[in-house]
């Protein structure tokens, strides 16, 4: 059975607000980077998935923050996959500062597209293929739930550009946060 993967992060300037406390968008990109830099390292990262056309999409994530760390704290992120299911695979977070106090977690859920199709694939084989990479520990939080309804009561277009496009050629998620 896999242990929790760790990696290390430091708010940098760029990642701050006024308040010089980081900001959700730079907190929530440090836990996606963390998810591609463990899936790389277990052999399932986008770069072995491209060989065969396919590539992780991010379905569905919550985030929960106790308080946003202040400019050059040290924090790590821990991350470990819980399950794998036919359409989704569920990853978790916890991030913890240098006293070892934890001030987020995260449960993301991610599936797999054919990007000649843009459908998505049936994950049955990588839970066979990687279920050494199943971490026998609980999600730090609720799971994420599909968002059934919305009725907004203000709304604000936004024109898409460039560099909200990311390598699926999909809007970055954390430029939905910064939206």
């Amino acid at each position: 059975m896999a242990e929790k993967s760790l990696y290390n992060y430091r708010v940098e300037p760029q990642e701050v607000d006024f308040t010089l406390r980081a900001t959700i968008p730079s907190l929530g990109a440090a836990i996606l980077n963390t998810a591609g830099i463990d899936a790389h390292g277990k052999g399932f990262g986008v770069d072995a998935l491209n060989a065969d056309n396919h590539s992780w999409v991010l379905s569905r994530m919550a985030i929960e923050f106790d308080f946003q760390p202040v400019q050059y704290t040290d924090y790590t992120v821990a991350t470990w996959i819980s399950d794998y299911g036919r359409v989704l695979s569920t990853r978790n977070f916890t991030l913890t500062d240098a006293s070892g106090r934890e001030f987020g977690r995260a449960v993301s859920q991610w599936a797999m597209i054919d990007l000649r199709t843009r459908s998505a694939v049936d994950l049955s084989w990588v839970g066979d293929a990687h279920a050494d990479a199943i971490v026998n520990a609980p999600s730090p939080t609720e799971r994420p739930r599909k968002i059934r309804e919305v009725n907004p009561t203000q709304r604000s277009e936004h024109r898409v550009v460039y560099s909200d496009i990311d390598f699926n050629r999909h809007v970055n998620t954390m430029r939905y946060i910064e939206m």
